[in-house]
């Protein structure tokens, strides 16, 4: 039967394939054994029932049927080639390899798609990674761990020490293995191929340093994938590919050590801009390496590739951000391949203008691919190129200038232009792209100067300009100018832009600025030469360009001045007129120097005589006559311009001179305000003395017309002063009466207008003095302990301005001080004052008297003194009364309150600490004495009970604790305690027995005062039945002595046979108030009467209604 018969009968039976597995299969190397689901698993050694699997083993989940369990395959113990775990599907649900303990060896191990995968102890006898020479398909040791992110120990694997040749591959990609693990991994001795570490988060390098570096030391080809806290390169100083990928590193330094690296793969890693590329150019593989930059958002121009030379391989390929290469400035050499696709920003190739011609130094024989730029529009820097294997450009839609690859030699069918710029597309070959050679043109293609003077220059500038294909280039040779006369050359000026060597693109410019300076008259000409190159391909010298140089020179006339520049005539009176002195014209020129004007700009200070006429012939002089005759002082100067038709038609001379004056005194104040100055004193100004004028000033004598002037110090009479030199004097003003000064002080001297004058002025005022108000202060007696201030008043009296400096004020003993000091450190004005607070604090009873020392400026009366008079004292307390008699008090009763007043008789102040009772039976009241300091003659008061608590006499001290001598001074105090007013009563109960109805009955209750203290009775009270009345009360409102007793008569009427009750209410002031007495009539059983006659009916009817109108009275009363 068909297999596939067999397939579809079996699903419709719902069986699996599996169930007609045999052990066979175990034994066929290229059979795939599949196990999908649980029940498959648990039925393997009923389908299989090998030990031993020399194909591959693959385990997933069915789509029904998770695989939670493994043990069914306890029996394996090796597969040949792969046991593949989670193919397809996965395993969702396994948590632990369980089952796999006694498997010892496999070919290639992959553990993929096992989200809960925890646990892979099960592996821990694994000890051989190899591939049975059995197997007959392909198969690569390899160990793969992928998307199992809750396995975190892997350190079962660390058994594996066999893999023959080698292990050609292990990955560890989103799986959550920790610290320590890494190294716990191979044990192998030999190398890992290729090694591949993606998407783990928790590997850092700080952490897992050293167990990287043991990973990278096992393997020749490392890729670090997605990991975004490894920063630095591990150790691997066999390394030849290292891939970069999505993983920020920044420090490269371990690749120093990698003398086999060929290939360096960086992609998609943001953190690395070009400057960080640096380390590139100082590996020690840098000339053969394969460098491969892809998709690198930090790059914008390669800055860090500066210093690289050479590259095997250049790959560029979609970096976002690269706009040029400029950083591969020093780049000449690519031995295989260039490659630069997909940048979207990159707009120009300049950076690569070194790569250079093939063909003599074997630099570039690969292929170059250039596509996908969309925005590249500059190709020029490959210009250099000369062949290529390969040639491919395409869809670069901005580029449109492709004649840079005209002159690279490519074989046939391998060049495409395809998808570029509408200028840049369908060549078949090179030879076939459009392309002018490059040339270089002088503009103007002849330069005549016409005429220039002999002697003088003149200056015109030439353009020389490249022409060609838009990537050619030309190179400037020695610029030369053939001039037998030699009057051309050409100017070193900024004007001059061209020079040896210089390379202009295609279209590009430079200027060469040419000097003529004719020697001679007649005519010159000369022949500019600027020799050129094309830049590459390089060939030989181009016909150089020319340009044709004339001029004819013409003869000139020359005028020149002697003196040449000025002419000084020194100091000169003002009015009066100096020698005259002569200016020389002479024409040393090669023609007739004709004069169209001679002038003078100043001719009042300066008039000239002109009698050189118009003409002055070759090598003939002539003279100017100059005089100077000052209008003003000071320097003076002017200019001669003579102007002619010499090659400089201007010349000019600088005339100068000083005009003098006389000398002219002044003195600086020129008046002198002294204000008001005191009698007996001295005030002083300075003044200064200045020759304002040219000439020497001789100072004479002084005069002062008021005698209450003079000079302090005259170090100006009979003194020779130059012009602006100064002397000094110093005008003194000393009053001799109180009054308003006036007065001059006149200078002789030879200034022309001799005497100077200068006004004077002041007032004379009355001196300071100090005056102390009072003149002594007396603090009378303090108490010791005790402070008290007095003001003292310090005045300047004096009517002048002199002001009083008051330097100190000092009491002469300790008792005394200053709490406040206005004047020491003051000066006073005159009429101003300052106060000082003096405090007397007497440490010993007695007098204490002594001076305040006050020091002052005014020296002839300096110290002034004031007595300081005081005494000291002790306070004396006074206590009235001396003692209290509260008398009788009822026991725990508060007494009234009785006043002490406490007084200081003496002049100190009395300081009361408290005031304190000695037995708790008296109680002090409103004081306001504790805490406090009574002034001498003045009193304070608190106030004293009693409350005692046990009956009899009690006695007790009030103490006055104060600073006074007698201090504690004391009170004495007495108490008679008694018991308190007590009622009793002579029975508590008054029973009315026997009395019939209608008929009335009395009883008499005895109120006595038991107590100590009189009786207060309040008005009794009668509640309950109305049967009882009072019939008399003698103690309502009474007061009842000790011993002493009232009474109540109580009366009942009984109107039934029914029992009557009631009550006495006692109101007083006794503790028990109120007190009751109880009022009873028992029930009276009743006896068989005869009916009555209608007449003694009548009778009890009125009985009745008397009785009642009775009761009616008493309830109103």
């Amino acid at each position: 039967m068909p297999q596939f018969v067999l397939l579809v009968l079996l699903a419709a039976l719902g069986l699996s394939p599996a169930a007609y597995a045999t052990p066979q299969d175990c034994l066929d190397p290229d059979q795939v054994i599949r196990l999908e689901g649980q029940i498959e698993v648990n039925n393997w050694t009923t389908n299989y029932g090998c030990t031993s699997v020399q194909g591959k083993l693959f385990i997933q989940d069915a789509s029904a049927s998770a695989v939670t369990d493994l043990t069914p395959l306890s029996t394996l113990t090796n597969i040949d080639n792969t046991l593949l775990l989670g193919s397809g599907i996965g395993l969702s649900a396994l948590t632990s390899l369980s089952g796999l303990e006694n498997i010892t060896s496999v070919g290639r191990l992959n553990i993929v798609k096992m989200p809960l995968l925890s646990d892979i102890s099960a592996l821990s006898n694994l000890s051989t990674l190899s591939c049975s020479l059995s197997v007959s398909t392909g198969c690569e040791s390899a160990l793969f761990i992928q998307d199992a992110p809750q396995l975190t120990d892997i350190s079962a694997l660390g058994n594996i020490k066999t893999a023959t040749p080698e292990i050609n591959s292990l990955v560890l990609e989103n799986v959550g293995v920790t610290t320590g693990n890494l190294s716990q991994l191979l044990n192998l001795p030999q190398g890992v191929v290729r090694v591949t570490l993606s998407n783990l988060s928790q590997i850092t390098s700080a952490t897992h340093g050293a167990e990287l570096n043991y990973l990278a030391a096992k393997t020749g080809v490392l890729q670090l994938e997605a990991l975004p806290n490894v920063t630095a390169v591990p150790i691997a100083p066999a390394l030849v590919t290292l891939t970069i990928d999505n993983t920020p590193v920044a420090d490269f330094t371990t690749l120093n050590s990698a003398s086999s690296l060929g290939t360096l793969n960086i992609r998609e890693t943001p953190t690395i801009s070009d400057t960080d590329l640096g380390f590139i150019a100082s590996l020690p593989t840098a000339a053969g390496l394969s460098l491969n930059l892809a998709n690198m958002s930090g790059l914008v121009n390669l800055s860090g590739l500066n210093g690289v030379t050479s590259l095997r391989r250049l790959t560029l390929t979609d970096n976002p951000s690269l706009v040029n290469l400029s950083g591969l400035s020093t780049l000449t050499t690519i031995i295989d391949f260039l490659s630069i696709t997909g940048n979207s920003a990159l707009v120009s190739l300049d950076g690569l203008d070194g790569l250079r011609d093939t063909t003599s130094n074997n630099s570039f024989a690969g292929k170059v691919e250039i596509g996908q730029n969309p925005t590249l529009n500059n190709v020029r820097a490959l210009r250099g190129i000369a062949d290529a294997a390969k040639l491919f450009v395409y869809s670069n839609t901005s580029l449109n200038e492709c004649d840079v690859f005209h002159p690279i030699v490519v074989p046939p069918a391998e060049t495409y232009f395809s998808g570029n710029g509408s200028s840049c597309n369908g060549f078949a070959n090179t030879s076939d792209i459009p392309y002018t050679p490059p040339t270089l043109t002088i503009a103007p293609g002849a330069l005549d100067f016409a005429s220039v003077n002999v002697g003088s220059s003149q200056t015109n500038t030439l353009t020389l300009t490249a022409a060609g294909s838009p990537s050619t280039q030309v190179v400037l040779g020695n610029l030369q100018i053939i001039d037998t006369n030699a009057w051309f050359s050409i100017d070193s000026s900024p004007q001059t832009t061209c020079a040896l060597g210089d390379v202009l693109n295609s279209g590009e410019n430079c200027v060469v600025s040419i000097t003529v300076n004719p020697q001679a008259a007649g005519p010159d000409q000369a022949d500019l030469r600027v020799p050129y190159v094309p830049s590459y391909p390089i060939g030989g010298l181009l016909a150089p360009s020319h340009a044709a140089l004339t001029v004819v020179g013409n003869g000139q006339a020359s005028a020149n001045l002697a003196p040449s520049t000025t002419l000084n005539f020194g100091s000169e009176t003002i009015g009066s007129a100096s020698t005259p002195q002569t200016v020389t014209v002479s024409n040393s020129g090669t023609a007739a120097l004709t004069i169209s004007s001679i002038s003078d700009d100043d001719p009042a200070d300066f008039p000239i005589t002109d009698n050189c006429g118009g003409t002055v012939a070759i090598g003939a002089t002539c003279d100017i006559t100059v005089t100077f005759t000052p209008t003003r002082r000071g320097a003076i100067s002017g200019t001669l311009t003579l102007s002619s038709n010499a090659t400089q038609p201007t010349q000019r001379l600088v005339l100068t001179g000083t005009g003098t004056a006389p000398p002219a005194l002044v003195i600086n104040p020129s008046s002198f305000t002294f204000g008001a100055t005191a009698t007996g004193t001295l005030m002083t100004q300075s003044a200064t003395i200045t020759n304002n004028g040219d000439d020497d000033l001789v100072v004479g004598q002084s005069t002062f017309s008021n005698q209450d002037f003079s000079f302090n110090t005259d170090s100006c009479s009979g003194q020779t002063l130059a012009a602006n030199q100064s002397c000094n004097v110093i005008v003194a003003f000393a009053p001799s009466s109180v009054a308003s000064v006036s007065g001059s002080l006149s200078i002789a001297s030879n200034d022309p207008s001799a005497p100077t004058v200068a006004s004077l002025s002041g007032t004379g005022e009355a001196p300071a003095a100090l005056v102390v108000t009072p003149a002594n202060l007396d603090f009378g007696e303090v108490a010791l302990g005790s402070t008290k201030d007095l003001t003292l008043t310090l005045s300047n009296n004096g009517g002048g301005t002199t002001d009083i400096a008051i330097s100190s004020v000092i009491p002469l003993t300790t008792d005394y001080s200053l709490p406040a000091d206005n004047c020491s450190g003051q000066s006073l004005a005159g009429g101003a004052s300052c106060t000082v607070t003096v405090r007397f604090s007497p440490n010993a009873s007695g007098p204490d008297n002594t001076d305040l020392t006050i020091s002052h400026s005014l020296s002839a009366s300096s110290p002034t003194t004031a007595g300081l008079i005081g005494t000291g004292g002790t306070p004396v307390a006074y206590i009235t009364p001396s003692s209290i008699d509260f008398g009788d008090v009822a026991v725990n009763t508060l007494s009234s309150a009785t006043v002490v007043t406490v007084g200081d008789s003496s002049a100190s102040n009395l300081v009361i600490a408290r005031i304190e009772s000695d037995d708790p039976e008296f109680r002090i009241f409103e004081d306001t004495c504790s805490g406090q300091t009574v002034n001498g003659g003045n009193q304070c008061t608190f106030k004293v009970a009693t409350l005692p608590t046990a009956l009899g006499g009690i006695s007790g001290t009030i103490s006055v604790v104060s600073d006074s001598a007698s201090s504690p001074d004391r009170v004495s105090l007495l108490v008679n305690s008694v018991s308190a007013a007590a009622v009793q009563v002579s029975s508590p109960v008054l029973t009315f027995s026997d009395v019939s109805v209608g008929t009335n009955a009395a009883q008499t209750v005895s109120i006595s005062n038991a107590g100590g203290f009189d009786l207060i009775l309040g008005q009794l009270v009668l509640t309950g039945a109305s049967a009882f009345t009072a019939t008399s009360d003698s103690c309502s409102g009474q007061t009842i002595a000790t011993g002493q007793s009232c009474s109540v008569s109580i009366e009942y009427s009984r109107a039934s046979n029914a029992e009557s009750a009631g009550e006495l209410s006692i109101p007083s002031n006794s503790a028990q108030s109120p007190n009751r007495v109880l009022l009873r009539a028992p029930q009276v059983i009743a006896t068989p009467v005869p009916a009555l006659s209608g007449t003694l009916l009548l009778l009890l009817s009125f009985i009745v209604v008397v009785l009642g109108g009775a009761t009616m009275r008493r309830g109103q009363r």
